[in-house]
C-alpha cells in the first residue's frame, strides 16, 4: 500500500488517492486534512483508518464512495465539508466525536443506507 497517496510537502495535507480501487487504506500519522475530492468515486472502498492527527476532513473528501459501510472518525476531528460523504449509498454508521463543531451544506446527503448516526451529548 505504499506510495498510494499524494500528501503535502508539509506531511499535513492529503491530496490524492493514486489507486481508486483500492478497498481498504489507513492514512499516515501526522496527516491533518483529508483534502477535497480525494477518495472521490473510490467505488470499492469498504474501509478506512484515520490517525488521531486528523482534524478535517474536506468537502467531497469521499462522495461517491458506495462501498463504503461505516467511519470512526477520531476525536481529533474537528471539521465535516460540505458533501463530503455525498452519495455513500452503503453508510450504515457514522460515530460523531465531541470535537466536531462543524459539519458543512449536505454532508450525508444521498446516503442511502444511513441507519444510524451517533451525535455527542453535548
Amino acid at each position: 500500500m505504499d506510495n498510494i497517496f499524494k500528501i503535502s510537502e508539509d506531511g499535513k495535507t492529503l491530496l490524492k488517492v493514486l489507486d481508486k480501487t483500492i478497498k481498504h487504506c489507513a492514512i499516515p500519522n501526522g496527516v491533518t486534512r483529508i483534502g477535497g475530492f480525494v477518495f472521490s468515486g473510490c467505488t470499492s472502498l469498504e474501509c478506512i483508518d484515520l490517525p488521531n492527527s486528523v482534524t478535517e476532513i474536506g468537502m467531497w473528501a469521499f462522495s461517491g464512495c458506495t462501498s463504503l459501510e461505516s467511519i470512526d472518525l477520531p476525536g481529533s476531528v474537528t471539521k465535516i465539508g460540505s458533501e463530503a460523504f455525498k452519495g455513500c449509498t452503503s453508510l450504515k454508521r457514522i460515530d460523531l466525536p465531541d470535537s466536531v463543531t462543524e459539519i458543512g451544506d449536505s454532508a450525508f446527503v444521498d446516503c442511502t443506507s444511513l441507519e444510524r448516526i451517533d451525535l455527542p451529548d453535548s
